[in-house]
């Protein structure tokens, strides 16, 4: 293999790492979003949320 054909096999895995990282933060921040609403009655971050 030459050094070119490294960087590349190098470059696909950081990516599909990186690519799969990325889905579990973007989970991770939607399950946060989904628990804080609820908690809130349906107010999500950004709206004004008027404690009862």
């Amino acid at each position: 293999m030459n050094t070119n054909e490294n960087w590349q096999d190098k470059h696909a895995r950081e990516y599909q790492q990186w690519e799969s990282d990325k889905a579990v933060i973007s989970d991770k921040s939607h399950k946060f979003y989904a628990l804080v609403a609820e908690k809130y009655h349906g107010a999500y971050p950004g709206h004004f949320i008027r404690m009862n």
